[in-house]
């Protein structure tokens, strides 16, 4: 497919477009929730990122590829209204 491209890294290149695609998509929904999103933390090794609201320290997380029983997008952050607007 890319011949001058390492695979492990050309999967890592796709983990982070990924990443970046649900951490928008997270954005969006703690946006609506009236939350004020830190610095998302990121960790491409393993498809993770997570951020905290600056106000009231709720949650989101993404996960690239999670467990067959698990979901994509989540935590308080994305679920509830920020505590402190």
């Amino acid at each position: 497919m890319f011949p001058d491209t390492d695979p492990a890294e050309h999967q890592l290149e796709l983990y982070m477009i990924k990443l970046d695609t649900l951490i928008n998509q997270a954005m969006e929904s703690c946006t609506f929730r009236g939350h004020t999103m830190g610095q998302w933390q990121k960790d491409p090794q393993q498809g993770r990122a997570y951020s905290n609201c600056l106000v009231c320290g709720a949650q989101a997380t993404v996960n690239v590829d999670p467990l067959p029983n698990g979901i994509d997008i989540c935590g308080a952050a994305l679920a509830m209204h920020c505590a402190g607007g």
